[in-house]
C-alpha cells in the first residue's frame, strides 16, 4: 500500500481485524484526521505492516480496546525486518483492556513517535512504544502514566535511543515492570537495551507499589535532565535512574531525590561512573520515613591512574541532605565491589556563611563495607574486598564542603565519611585538620555531631 488518507476515524468493531489498514508487505503512509480506535475484537481499529511502514499521523487520540493487539500501530516482522517511520499522535495513546493494545511497536527500527501522552490501560502490556531495534527519537507531550496492569504504559528500545523526552512526568502505579523478553529482563517503566542519548523529563519521576516502576534504565546514559524529584516507591526498584552497564554522564535535578520502601528503590545508580549529579535537595518528603536516598557508581574495576578511579566525579546539592547513601564502589544492585573507587567533590548547601542544618543521617564512602553493625562510620570498617585490585591506588574523596551545619539525629547511631584517604574537607568555610597522606584520620562526632570522619588503617 503506497498511501493512505483517512478524514475521519478508524474504528474498530467486535470482529477480528475489523476496522483495519493492514499490508502483508509493506505501507508508505497513513494520515488519519481523528482517532485510531480499537474494540472488542482482536487487532481491531489497527495499522499494521507485514514489512516496513512510512510516517503515520494520527489527529486524534489512538486507543486500544477490550480486543488483545487492538488499537495499535505496527510492524510484525512476519515477511522482513520491519522498519517504521516516524509515528505522531496528536492526541494521547491510551491502552485499553485487552493485552498489548493500544501501542506502538516496530519489529525493526523505529524512526521517531510523538504522543500527547501515554495512559496504561487494563490489560497487560496495554499504551506502550517499543521497538526491536534502535529508535531516533521519542517525545510525550504530556505524563507517561502508569496503571494496575503489568508492562502497561511502557517504554521499551530494544537498541538504542537517541532523544527521549517527556513534557510531563513518569508516573508509576500497582503494574510491574519485570518482563523476560527474548531470554532478557526488561526491567524498568522506561527500559532502553543499548544508551540512551539525551534524556528530559519536565515533571517528576515517581515510584509507586509496583516492582521497577517509575525507573528509568539504559545501558548508559549521556545526559539526564529531570525537572522535577525522583521519588521511590514501594516496590521493588521504583523511582530510579540506572546505567545497566556503562556510565550517568551528567545529571540534573531540578527537584528532590526521595527514598522509597521498597528494596532498593529511590535510587540513581551507575554501574561504572557517574560524572556529575546536581540536585535540589535529598530529602524524605515524610521526615518520618526511615528510607533513604542512594547514589551509587561502581567505577572501573583495576583502574590504571587516579583518573580512571574516579567512580563519581562530581556532587552538588544545593540546599539540604537528610537520609542519603553516597557510594563509589557499588553496583547497581548495592554490592560492594571495588576497593579503588573515588569521589571527586561533594558540595552540600549553597551558602557557607548560614547557621542551618544541611546534613544529616547521611553516609559519603568510597571503597569501604561497614562492619558487623551494618552501620558506617565505626571503627570495624573495611575497604572492600577483592580478589584482587591496583597496587598503586586507593579509594579517596578529594573534598567534602558542607555549607551549614551538621545535625545529630540519635548518638546512638553514627554515620561515615570514609575512604583510605580523605583529601580535603570543609566545614562552614573552615577547614577540617586532617593529615596528609593515606590511613591516619579518625575523627569521631566532627562538630560534635554523629557523623564521624574516617580513613582506613588509621585505628589498626
Amino acid at each position: 500500500i503506497v498511501r493512505v488518507v483517512v478524514k475521519g476515524s478508524i474504528m474498530g468493531g467486535a470482529g477480528e481485524n475489523s476496522g483495519t489498514v493492514q499490508s502483508s508487505e509493506r505501507i508508505g503512509s497513513v494520515s488519519v484526521a481523528h482517532d485510531l480506535k480499537g474494540d472488542r475484537g482482536d487487532f481491531s481499529g489497527s495499522i499494521i505492516s507485514g514489512g516496513t511502514l512510512g510516517n503515520v499521523t494520527i489527529g486524534g487520540d489512538t486507543v486500544g480496546g477490550g480486543g488483545q493487539l487492538s488499537g495499535i500501530i505496527e510492524t510484525d516482522g512476519e515477511l522482513e525486518a520491519g522498519n517504521m517511520g516516524n509515528i505522531t499522535v496528536t492526541g494521547h495513546l491510551r491502552g485499553g483492556g485487552g493485552p498489548n493494545s493500544g501501542t506502538i511497536f516496530s519489529s525493526g527500527k523505529l524512526g521517531g513517535a510523538t504522543t500527547g501522552g501515554i495512559d496504561a490501560g487494563g490489560g497487560e502490556s496495554s499504551g506502550g512504544i517499543g521497538s526491536v531495534l534502535d529508535a531516533t527519537r521519542i517525545v510525550i507531550n504530556g505524563d507517561l502514566a502508569g496503571g494496575t496492569a503489568n508492562e502497561a504504559a511502557k517504554i521499551s528500545i530494544g537498541g538504542s535511543l537517541e532523544t527521549l523526552v517527556v513534557r510531563g512526568a513518569v508516573i508509576g502505579d500497582a503494574g510491574n515492570f519485570d518482563t523476560i523478553g527474548d531470554g532478557s529482563e526488561q526491567l524498568g517503566q522506561i527500559f532502553v537495551n543499548g544508551t540512551l542519548g539525551s534524556l528530559s523529563i519536565t515533571g517528576n519521576v515517581t515510584g509507586g507499589n509496583g516492582n521497577y516502576s517509575g525507573q528509568i534504565r539504559a545501558a548508559a546514559i549521556a545526559t539526564s535532565t529531570i525537572g522535577g524529584s525522583i521519588l521511590g516507591g514501594a516496590g521493588v526498584g521504583s523511582g530510579a535512574l540506572i546505567a545497566a552497564i556503562g556510565d550517568l554522564g551528567s545529571v540534573n535535578v531540578g527537584g528532590g531525590l526521595n527514598g522509597g520502601s521498597g528494596t532498593h528503590a529511590g535510587v540513581i545508580a551507575a554501574q561504572r561512573n557517574i560524572g556529575t549529579l546536581d540536585a535540589r535537595e535529598i530529602n524524605n518528603i515524610d521526615t518520618s520515613n526511615p528510607d533513604r536516598f542512594t547514589i551509587s557508581a561502581g567505577g572501573k574495576l583495576m583502574p590504571a591512574t587516579n583518573a580512571l578511579a574516579v567512580a563519581i566525579g562530581r556532587i552538588n546539592v544545593a540546599n539540604s541532605v537528610t537520609a542519603a547513601d553516597i557510594l563509589a564502589g557499588y553496583d547497581i544492585n548495592g554490592s560492594p565491589i571495588n576497593p579503588d573507587a573515588q569521589i571527586g567533590t561533594v558540595t552540600i548547601g549553597s551558602n557557607p556563611s548560614a547557621d542551618v542544618k544541611v546534613i544529616s543521617q547521611t553516609n559519603i564512602v568510597a571503597g569501604m563495607i561497614s562492619g558487623p553493625d551494618g552501620y558506617f562510620g565505626n571503627r570495624d570498617d573495611k575497604v572492600i574486598p577483592a580478589s584482587s585490585n591496583s597496587p598503586n591506588i586507593i579509594s579517596k574523596i578529594a573534598n567534602v564542603i558542607i555549607n551549614g551545619t551538621i545535625g545529630t539525629l540519635d548518638s546512638s547511631v553514627v554515620f561515615g565519611i570514609e575512604a583510605e584517604q580523605i583529601v580535603a574537607m570543609k566545614v562552614r568555610n573552615t577547614p577540617v585538620a586532617l593529615k596528609a597522606g593515606p590511613g591516619n584520620d579518625f575523627l569521631p562526632g566532627l562538630s560534635s555531631t554523629d557523623l564521624n570522619v574516617l580513613e582506613a588503617g588509621a585505628f589498626d
